[in-house]
C-alpha cells in the first residue's frame, strides 16, 4: 500500500504540478503543424490554445491521450496534441496556457508558438522563449 501510494503521489507531482510542459511537435502534412503538450487532466489542470491572428492558421483539431496506465495507478498524465492548420500566406503567434479554468490565478505554465506560413499554405513553426 505504501508503494502505491508513493508511486501515485509521484505521478501527481511530476505530470499534475510541476513538469507538464514537456513538449514537442511533428507535422502532419506541409499545411498542418501538430502541438503536443505533456499534462494531467486528473489534477484539474488542462492545456488552452489562443490564436492571435485567427486570418492566418487556424486550430482544425484537438484531442488528449493518456499515457500507459501501470497496473493499480490512478491518475497518469498524458498528452494534448493540437492540430494548427494554415489558412493564409502570413505569421502569427499561438499562445497555449495550462491553468485550471476556474481559478483566477496566472497559468501555471504558457508555451508560445510562432507560426509562418507561406503562400503555398506551408506552415513552420517554432517555440518562441
Amino acid at each position: 500500500m505504501k508503494r502505491f501510494f508513493a508511486a501515485f503521489l509521484a505521478s501527481v507531482l511530476v505530470f499534475g504540478l510541476l513538469g507538464c510542459g514537456a513538449k514537442s511537435k511533428t507535422k502532419t502534412d506541409p499545411t498542418k503543424f501538430v502541438v503536443e503538450l505533456e499534462g494531467n487532466p486528473t489534477t484539474g489542470y488542462q492545456w488552452d490554445c489562443r490564436i492571435i491572428d485567427e486570418n492566418i492558421v487556424k486550430l482544425s483539431g484537438s484531442n488528449y491521450q493518456q499515457s500507459d496506465n501501470p497496473e493499480g495507478l490512478v491518475g497518469v498524465g498524458g498528452t494534448y496534441k493540437f492540430v494548427i492548420e494554415a489558412l493564409a500566406e502570413g505569421e502569427t503567434d499561438v499562445v497555449f496556457t495550462y491553468s485550471r479554468p476556474w481559478e483566477n490565478t496566472d497559468p501555471a505554465e504558457t508555451v508560445t508558438y510562432h507560426f509562418t506560413v507561406d503562400a503555398s499554405k506551408n506552415i513552420s513553426g517554432v517555440i518562441v522563449e
